[in-house]
């Protein structure tokens, strides 16, 4: 799924604007996003995620803060109430989610009820929250919700954005790349 990651993380820099502040979470696609920022943007990034952190810290103009916790050795993220009570006090002009499960009617789940925390808080500090969401992800659910639908402002998949996959969730006013 490289390929489908890469076109995704290409599709959302332009969402980056100079000196802004960004929420980043986990992910593979995020690290995607991280890895591929042009040399010359200088903006802000708050992660939880240690492998997009050291990612990040490749580009000279990006200020990079890692939001420290205890760190989760499948997810390499930074967990628990350190993470949330900073979160709570800050407003980022994006967050970009890493998604696994979303569902049109159902929102955003997630099977870890730590990482729903944590997501939960992430959407709240957020102006715009950006989900970079591969296709095979699409329609799918997990036990624990994150947020409604309607709490995702923007939905980046590698289809085309008239893609029949995409139309429950444009029905919905989200945002399609």
């Amino acid at each position: 799924f490289h390929d489908e990651k890469m076109k995704i993380a290409a599709k959302a820099v332009p969402l980056i604007k100079e000196s802004s502040v960004s929420l980043i979470s986990g992910g593979t696609t995020n690290l995607e996003l991280a890895r591929i920022l042009p040399d010359d943007l200088k903006a802000t990034f708050f992660t939880p995620s240690l492998p997009i952190a050291m990612q990040l810290l490749e580009h000279a103009g990006i200020e990079v803060i890692f939001l420290g916790g205890r760190l989760s050795r499948s997810s390499q993220i930074a967990l628990g109430g350190n993470v949330l009570n900073t979160l709570a006090n800050i407003k980022f002009d994006n967050c970009f989610l890493g998604t696994s499960y979303l569902d049109p009617d159902l929102g955003l789940t997630e099977f870890d009820w730590e990482v729903v925390q944590l997501k939960k808080a992430m959407i709240s500090s957020a102006r715009r929250v950006i989900s970079l969401t591969i296709s095979e992800k699409l329609g799918t659910t997990q036990r624990y919700k994150v947020c409604e639908i309607e709490s995702i402002n923007t939905l980046v998949t590698e289809l085309d954005a008239a893609d029949p996959k995409l139309e429950p969730f444009l029905n919905r006013g989200i945002d399609i790349l």
